[in-house]
Order: structure tokens, then C-alpha cells, then sequence
């Protein structure tokens, strides 16, 4: 036999032949004991990465790498388990430390080395992964926090470029398929419920409901309604309800390409509905590979109650609030839903926030006893706040309870600026903080909120006629222009708007056949009945005055007692002022001397009204025409008190800036009335208001109470600047121009 030096010797004998089955030798080398311990291990380290990174706002990719990296190193340790062994003299390959122990079984310290390696084979691979992701990580927070920061951005980019890259949504309505149609309701509660959901993440914009539910019914255009919109993708949907069912079905649509990027539907029990509504919003926030933070995830799963026939009645509530007509049966109606609905689940926070809100908007309207209101607005707000203090709803009621129920604007301020900072996607909660900055006198801060929330709720006619008027108050005519023809080509059946968007024509560019055939259209529609409006009335008067046919403006007086009860003494006596103030300037004594008498008698029965109308407006109009009459007798002590009382009337208005500017311009009427002279200094204080009592274009509108400011240079050069304005005034009251 020859011996085992020579080249040509046979290899020494194997392992018994019972040893040699595969599976034997998958345990002899350890490679289950391997597999065993890297999976309890990279268990441990997947569960430590999705447990622990979110906490410090480690990139979402890192928990993912970390997965990858878990489950490609599987295999590896296999193999590393399977070729190598752990010998006295170190680790070897298994064939080389097979051929040394010439097949003799393995002593047992060296079977306690294999089982040791086995276990750090299993064990250092996974946590070696772990290990270079949160290398990589501390080296980008290191690199972070101690490289040189950049300049902050000019202002104007601070919102854009974020905006630009954020996706913007525009979920349409879901379309009811429900066999009873009266689950509309349902239908359009879920569609609201995934738009808030949705525009709970910060990485999304989304389009608000106001806008998207003109789009309801009919066929849609994806790429028009987008472009309408400013939209990327468009979500549309549908839900059925039947019995204890509920199907929901949605699809996602990048609008640029018409590509559906998901789509899905869900049959489930109706007890299921919130659960539907956050694995909706998390879908679809996925299919966008939008990253959601932990409390975003949590609000979205957060399920508002935990009955179905409570969330019913919210709902309905929630549509009863939306009507304008028949408010405060709306209202009525809304609460009843909402105390049931609480009686169900007592723990259901949004139904209380939404009681809180109502019981607080009875107080606004002036709808029933306004203590009783307010305490019970108070309790169910006291309620809400238990449950979920730091939820959006309540938030959003509480500053409803500060604005509308306490008139405390700045604490309603406070509480909207939370809201905003937790949920900045909210157009509700802009629009609400708009109007109440508006309360304490910011307008400017007041009309950029409405123009943040329009841009989230771009066809909402609400919003955009609130910046339609701010602009007007503020004096920014041309601006207002341009956001009201902006309405009419989204709604362009809407009469008032033309009659508004002619009216600010009007006052940039006068031009008098324009006027007076507005005026025969309104005399025109008084005539067949159609028409009973005190100010469109006045208006049209004032334009056949101003084109000189005066006896035509007073043969209006014959419109006044098809008024409501109580305004035609006010026509009556306002017309007359005017007719008074137009005879005086073309110093036609007798009309004048017939004018006074006649105003006089109008105000005899106006005065006595006075006690029945808690209107600051009407107090104000009132003492204006004491101080005229008054001045006309040559009592210029009472013509100081009537100013005296009107200043006060002005002034008791200061916790609330708005009311404040609706009585600015009757306030500088008066002024000018008592203190002609001082036309110019009134002219110039108002100017620098950021809502003037008077602008340049309604004092040519009506000259005729301000002559005095026709006498400086100044004036007539910025009148000789706008020929439309000019020519009015040199044509029908040349007389201003001959100083």
C-alpha cells in the first residue's frame, strides 16, 4: 500500500458513509446554527432601525438600506458557515481543516470554537449593517451641523420653491353608487375626511373642497381641470354603501401624462370606514413616495369615533353648516345632529369641537340668547379639549369660541397660529386667521392669509370675493379689477358681480353714457317691480344728478315706498341731502331753500327710528344730518356736538377694526361737512390709511362735497393725470376747474 508522501497516493479515506448525507454535513458545519442566528439577529436590527430612526429623523432610505443590506447578507453568512471553520490554529477553510484532521471527529473545544464562530458569523453580519447606516448618517448630521451654512434665501423664495416641488392634489368628489341616493352625505364625507387626511402631510398639497367640488357630476377632463386647478395629480373616486357594506374604489392620475399611477378598492364592513380612509391617504402617499413623519401617521390612523351611526350624524351636521340660505335653521338643525351624536359616543372629540363651533357662531349671528350660547359653546369646547387638545378640529373650534363667542381676537390669533403651525395645509384654518386679522386692523396680514388659502382653494368664490372687497377698502381699485374679472370668467352668471365689476369700471375709467344708461336699466327694473334696493336705487339717482337731469333723479323718489318697511324714509332723506348739496353748488337758492325744507321733514321722521336700530351705521347717518341742518341754521355748536357723537360712535368701535373701516367713510363725510377748509388735510390723513375714508376716485364720483380740495394744485395736477376723471368733471362741473 503506498505510503501517503507519495505523489501518486490515493487521498486518505472520508467520513463514514452514514456522514456523508448533505444534510449531516449542513449540521456538522454549523450552517443551521448560522442561519438560526442571523435571523433572530437581523430581526433585532430591522426592528431597532424602524423603531428608533424616526425618533431622530433619520432619512427615511436609511431603514430601508438597512433592510436590503439584512437580506443580502443572509446568503453570505451561509456560504461564510458552509467554507470555514474555527481550528486551534485559527480560522480555515473546511476542506483544509478536514485533510489535517485526516477525518478523525472533531475534540470538543474545537467543536466549541465552530459553534462560537457559527453564532458571530450569524450574528456580526447584520449588525455590521446596522453599523454603516448609522455611520453614514451621523457623518451627514456631523457634516450638517459644522459645515458653513449657506445664505438664507431672498423672502419672496421662501414658500415657491417648496410649493414647486411639492405634489399638488386635487381629489374630485366621489361619486355616490350607493342604491339610496339620500347617502350622499356619506359619499361626501368620506371625499372631505381623505382630503383633510391627505393635507395633514406636510410633503402634499392639496387642493381644498371648496374648489373641487364644482368639479361634481359629469365627465372629467384630467388635464383642464388640473390647469384650472394648478393641480399635478387628480384623485378620483367613488363609494357605495349598502346594508353593513361599504365599497370604496380611488384612483391616482398624474395629470401631465394621463398615467394612472394606483388604483385601488376596498370591500369591507361599514365599521371599517376609518380604517379605509388612513390606508387610502397612506396608499396614495406611498404611489407619490412621499415620506410621512411619525405624528402625520399617527393623526391620519387616529380613527375619530368608534360608532358608524355617530359619524352619520356628523356628517350631516357638517353639511348643514354649509348652506348660506336659511342659516339659522341650518344651525338648528346641525346641533341636533351633534348632541346625538355625543349622546352615542361621548368620547367622539370632533362632533364636540364642532357643537363648540356652532354654539359660538349662534352668539356671531345674533341666533337666540347669546350667554346661553356661549356656555354651552364653552362646555363642549372644555369637552373637546379633554379628549384631543392638540387635534386640528379642536384647535379650529377654540379659535371659533374666541372669535365669534368672546369677540378676544388676539387669543383666537394665538390659537390659529398653533394650528397653522402643526397643519400649515389647511386652507380653513388660513381663511379663518384672515378674518380675524382683519378684526384688529392688520389688512395687509389679513390679505395675505386669503391669498395663501386661495392657493389651496383656487375656484372658491368665497375666498377670492373676500380679497375682491379688501382690495377695494384698501383703495387698490385696479387690483380689484383683476380678481373680479377673475370670478366672472370662473361663474359667469352672476348679475350682483357684473353690477360690482361695472361699478369699479366705472370709478377708474367714468365715462357718463356708460353711467346713465345704467341708471335707465335700474329705473327700468324699479318700474316693473324688479328691483327694491336702497343703495342701487341711490346710486342711480345720484348718476342722473351728477349727468345734470336732476328732475329725473327726484321723480326716483317714487321708488321708495315699494321698499321694506322702514327703509324709504331713509331713501327719502338721503336723496334729498344729495338734491340739497347739488343745488347749493349751482347756487340755485330756491331749490336749495326748498331742498333744506324737505330735509328737515325727512329727518323729523327718520330721527324717532334712531331708538329701534342698534346699527352704528344708521346712528351715524342720523347725526350727520343733525350737523347739516345744524350748519344750514347757523348752530355750529350743535353741528359740533352731532361730529362730537359721531367720533364716538366711531371710537367705540376700536376692538374691532373692521366695523371701524365700514364707518370711516361716513366718519370723513362728516368731517368735510362740518370742515370744509380742511378738505386737503382730511384728503392727505386718509391716504395714508391702509383703508382710506375717501380715494381720489370717490371724490370725483361726487365732487360736489369737496370743492375746497378742487382749489389745490396738487389735486387738479393728479385730475389733469387721469383724462377719463378730468372730463367728467370738466364737462358736468366746469366751475371746480375755474380757480
Amino acid at each position: 500500500m503506498p505510503s501517503p508522501e507519495q505523489p501518486d497516493a490515493e487521498p486518505p479515506p472520508g467520513p463514514p458513509a452514514e456522514d456523508r448525507s448533505f444534510l449531516k454535513e449542513l449540521k456538522r458545519r454549523k450552517v443551521f446554527q448560522v442561519a438560526g442566528t442571523y435571523l433572530v439577529v437581523g430581526w433585532l436590527v430591522i426592528q431597532f432601525a424602524v423603531a428608533v430612526f424616526p425618533q431622530f429623523e433619520v432619512p427615511a432610505w436609511a431603514g430601508r438600506f438597512v433592510i436590503l443590506l439584512v437580506a443580502m447578507g443572509f446568503p453570505i453568512a451561509l456560504v461564510l458557515a458552509w467554507a470555514f471553520e474555527l481550528t486551534p490554529d485559527g480560522v480555515k477553510t473546511t476542506r483544509r481543516a478536514r485533510d489535517e484532521a485526516g477525518g478523525e471527529k472533531a475534540q470538543p473545544s474545537i467543536q466549541r470554537r465552530r459553534n462560537r464562530l457559527a453564532i458571530l458569523v450569524g450574528a456580526l453580519i447584520p449588525a455590521f449593517a446596522l453599523g454603516i447606516i448609522l455611520g453614514a448618517v451621523g457623518i451627514g448630521f456631523l457634516s450638517r451641523s459644522t459645515g458653513p451654512s449657506a445664505p438664507p434665501p431672498p423672502a419672496a423664495d421662501v414658500v415657491s420653491p417648496a410649493v414647486a416641488a411639492s405634489p399638488v392634489l386635487a381629489v374630485l368628489p366621489f361619486v355616490n353608487m350607493s342604491p339610496d341616493a339620500d347617502n350622499a352625505f356619506f359619499a361626501d364625507g368620506v371625499h372631505e375626511d381623505l382630503l383633510t387626511n391627505l393635507s395633514r402631510i406636510s410633503q402634499l398639497r392639496v387642493i381644498s373642497r371648496t374648489s373641487v367640488m364644482n368639479y361634481a357630476g359629469g365627465a372629467h377632463n384630467v388635464r383642464q381641470i388640473a390647469g384650472e386647478l394648478g393641480a399635478s395629480h387628480i384623485i378620483e373616486g367613488s363609494v357605495r354603501r349598502m346594508g353593513g357594506r361599504v365599497r370604496v374604489t380611488a384612483q391616482l392620475i398624474d395629470a401631465a401624462n394621463d398615467e394612472h399611477l394606483w388604483a385601488e378598492r376596498y370591500d369591507r364592513d361599514l365599521d371599517d370606514i376609518f380604517a379605509i380612509q388612513s390606508q387610502l391617504a397612506d396608499e396614495i402617499a406611498a404611489a407619490l413616495r412621499t415620506e410621512l413623519t411619525p405624528a402625520e401617521r399617527l393623526e391620519i390612523r387616529d380613527a375619530p369615533t368608534r360608532s358608524v351611526e355617530a359619524y352619520d350624524l356628523y356628517l350631516k351636521a357638517r353639511e348643514s353648516m354649509r348652506g348660506i340660505h336659511e342659516r339659522r335653521a341650518r344651525y338648528a338643525a346641525a346641533v341636533e345632529h351633534l348632541r346625538e351624536a355625543t349622546r352615542i359616543d361621548p368620547d367622539f372629540a370632533d362632533a364636540w369641537s364642532r357643537l363648540a363651533w356652532l354654539h359660538a357662531s349662534h352668539v356671531h349671528f345674533e341666533f337666540g340668547d347669546a350667554d346661553e350660547h356661549l356656555a354651552a359653546a364653552e362646555r363642549a369646547l372644555a369637552r373637546a379639549k379633554a379628549l384631543a387638545p392638540d387635534r386640528m378640529e379642536t384647535l379650529l373650534a377654540e379659535s371659533y369660541v374666541h372669535y365669534h363667542g368672546r369677540r378676544d381676537y388676539e387669543s383666537a390669533l394665538a390659537v390659529l397660529g398653533e394650528a397653522i403651525r402643526r397643519e400649515p395645509g389647511q386652507a380653513e384654518l388660513l381663511s379663518a386667521e384672515a378674518y380675524v386679522l382683519r378684526r384688529v386692523g392688520r389688512i395687509a396680514d389679513s390679505l395675505d392669509r386669503l391669498r395663501e388659502a386661495a392657493r389651496l382653494d383656487p375656484r372658491n368664490t368665497g375666498l377670492l370675493h373676500e380679497i375682491f372687497m379688501h382690495l377695494q377698502r384698501m383703495g387698490r381699485m385696479n387690483e380689484a379689477l383683476e380678481v373680479g374679472q377673475r370670478i366672472r370668467a370662473m361663474y359667469p352668471d352672476n348679475p350682483f358681480l357684473d353690477e360690482q365689476l361695472f361699478g369699479l369700471r366705472m370709478m377708474l375709467r367714468p365715462e357718463i353714457e356708460s353711467i346713465l344708461d345704467w341708471a335707465r336699466r335700474q329705473e327700468s327694473a324699479a318700474e316693473a317691480g324688479d328691483l327694491t334696493n336702497f343703495d342701487t336705487l341711490l346710486n342711480a339717482a345720484t348718476a342722473f344728478l351728477v349727468a345734470g337731469e336732476t328732475a329725473r333723479a327726484e321723480n326716483m323718489r317714487r321708488f321708495a315706498e315699494k321698499m321694506p318697511e322702514n327703509f324709504g324714509p331713509g331713501f327719502h332723506a338721503a336723496l334729498t341731502f344729495s338734491l340739497l348739496i347739488e343745488a347749493e353748488f349751482r347756487r340755485d337758492d330756491a331749490a336749495a331753500a326748498r331742498h333744506l325744507e324737505r330735509l328737515q321733514t325727512d329727518a323729523e321722521v327718520l330721527f324717532p327710528l334712531v331708538k329701534d336700530f342698534d346699527n352704528a351705521q344708521f346712528r351715524v347717518w342720523v347725526d350727520t344730518l343733525r350737523l347739516v341742518l345744524a350748519m344750514r341754521s347757523g348752530k355750529t355748536a350743535d353741528a359740533d356736538e352731532a361730529l362730537s357723537r359721531i367720533e364716538a360712535v366711531y371710537e367705540a368701535e376700536s376692538r374691532d377694526a373692521m366695523a371701524q373701516a365700514d364707518l370711516r367713510s361716513p366718519l370723513v363725510r362728516a368731517e368735510v361737512l362740518r370742515h370744509p377748509e380742511r378738505a386737503l388735510a382730511i384728503y392727505r390723513r386718509e391716504q395714508t390709511r391702509e383703508i382710506p375714508g375717501i380715494t381720489f376716485e370717490t371724490v370725483v364720483a361726487f365732487p360736489l362735497l369737496w370743492v375746497r380740495l378742487f382749489d389745490e394744485p396738487a389735486f387738479r395736477d393728479k385730475l389733469r393725470a387721469s383724462p377719463h376723471h378730468y372730463k367728467i368733471v370738466q364737462e358736468h362741473f366746469p366751475r371746480l376747474l375755474d380757480g
